[in-house]
């Protein structure tokens, strides 16, 4: 396994704990709580680089990594763009065309389709490397 599969697994692994806690905290009325494990998540996901470092002197991709690394920034890019279409369009319809948008949905919005960002490049990259062309 590869430095690009490692990132990827421990991205989707820590997205996937963090919204499932985090979820689990809001159920609750713990939002406080809830804030900080979601910030504490896009920081692990952040820092996820640094944690999976190769030896000096080493290479870390090479022609076909640097390919679908790409497609992978092209496949995010796309879902976090629909995931932004989507939910504008889904807070026209939850204020009318002359309210207000509150500010952390905004935060909230911006936050998601970052999320979205990382777990599709994510997942694209694992896909590409157990199903691409070898």
């Amino acid at each position: 396994m590869n430095k690009a599969q490692k990132i990827a697994w421990f991205n989707l692994v820590t997205i996937i704990a963090g919204f499932g806690f985090g979820f689990t905290l809001v159920a609750v009325e713990m939002f406080k709580l809830a804030v900080i494990l979601f910030l504490s998540a896009g920081a692990l996901i952040t820092i996820s680089p640094q944690l999976f470092r190769e030896k000096r002197g080493r290479i870390d991709f090479d022609e076909r990594d640097q390919s679908i690394r790409l497609r992978a920034l092209f496949f995010a890019s796309f879902s976090s763009f629909w995931f932004l279409i989507i939910q504008c369009v889904l807070q026209v319809f939850k204020v009318g065309p002359r309210g207000s948008v509150p500010v952390g949905t905004l935060v909230g919005t911006v936050s998601g389709a970052l999320f979205a960002f990382v777990t599709a490049k994510s997942l694209w990259t694992l896909y590409e490397y157990r199903h691409g062309k070898k």
